[in-house]
């Protein structure tokens, strides 16, 4: 074997050959097309003057609208009546100011019902700072929506029956800090809902009470465990009333701890009760100690006179 046929074949450097500007330029359209087919967003394309001169696919398929329908400004007929006029202003002023358009507003699908879009469009320039054209997508953010709505409306369910409940309602975090009073606890202090909030609730607080109450409500935090305590709370007119506060934690659905909840009752009725029954109590055991005394006395008396009847009789 020769010493040519023992060296290795040589593998020339490849050459990548540049495409044309017109295959480029295709290679690049059809990636976008291909971008625009894959993405869950409506995407759109206007003139320089926000107007649609083109066919837009994304936007055919989910209004229904054919092109003759939504070229120029015809898309706005497909966005709902009541969002159409300040849709057309927002988009107006993208265009004179060359800002981001951004909003939303209610769009109509091929079927008739009316989604919530989030829309924003960015405009590309020229070289020399004109506007070319405007790129554009619509989200739908319908679910979104929905789901926004039902959490508000849950909230306010909460709300209108807390403070409609006969009984002072509080809510915190998770680092103690209360972050809401029911309308009932606002109307027994007399005090705003700010100055409740975090640790103010706790002016309120008899000053005896005062360390014993947060020693007990702290607690109940590190150990994420129900709790009950008693203390007097000062009420709008200034009398103090013994409250009965009970906390219990609050957990998420995925068991993480959300912080506490908890409602306070007026007690003062009962312990002014308690208070009464001690002091019959007390009195009732005094005057007992008192009968058995003068018990006592009188066996002593007549234990005397038995003894003088008896000496008296043997005289």
């Amino acid at each position: 074997m020769s010493s040519a046929d023992s060296n290795p074949p040589v593998e020339l450097p490849r050459v990548d050959v540049p495409f044309s500007p017109e295959e480029a330029l295709r290679r690049s359209e059809e990636r976008y097309r291909s971008l625009i087919r894959a993405s869950a967003q409506i995407i759109w394309n206007t003139t320089a003057e926000g107007e649609l001169t083109t066919e837009q696919p994304g936007w055919r398929a989910f209004t229904g609208q054919s092109f003759e329908e939504y070229k120029g400004w015809g898309w706005l007929n497909a966005v709902h009546p009541d969002d159409q006029a300040v849709t057309a202003e927002a988009w107006t002023k993208a265009l004179a100011n060359c800002t981001l358009y951004e909003m939303e507003h209610r769009l109509r699908r091929h079927d008739g019902e009316y989604r919530y879009m989030q829309v924003r469009a960015v405009s590309i320039v020229e070289a020399d700072g004109s506007v070319r054209e405007w790129t554009g997508s619509h989200t739908d953010i319908t679910d979104r929506k929905q789901a926004e709505a039902a959490i508000r409306e849950s909230e306010e369910r909460f709300r209108t029956l807390a403070d409609n409940a006969p009984m002072l309602l509080w809510m915190s975090d998770t680092d103690a800090q209360y972050e809401f009073f029911n309308q009932g606890w606002l109307s027994f202090t007399g005090r705003t809902l700010e100055q409740e909030l975090g640790n103010g609730w706790a002016d309120g607080v008899h000053p005896n009470d005062l360390q014993r109450c947060l020693d007990l409500h702290l607690g109940a935090f590190q150990t994420q465990q129900p709790f009950e305590v008693e203390y007097r709370l000062r009420r709008a007119d200034g009398e103090y009333r013994w409250i009965l506060d009970r906390g219990a934690p609050r957990v998420l659905p995925n068991g993480t701890f959300a912080g506490f909840i908890g409602s306070c009752i007026d007690i003062t009725a009962r312990k002014r009760a308690e208070d009464s029954l001690h002091h019959r109590a007390e009195e009732l055991s005094r005057t007992s100690m008192r009968l058995a005394l003068t018990a006592a006395r009188l066996e002593k008396r007549n234990q005397e006179l038995d003894q003088f009847a008896y000496v008296v009789s043997h005289d």
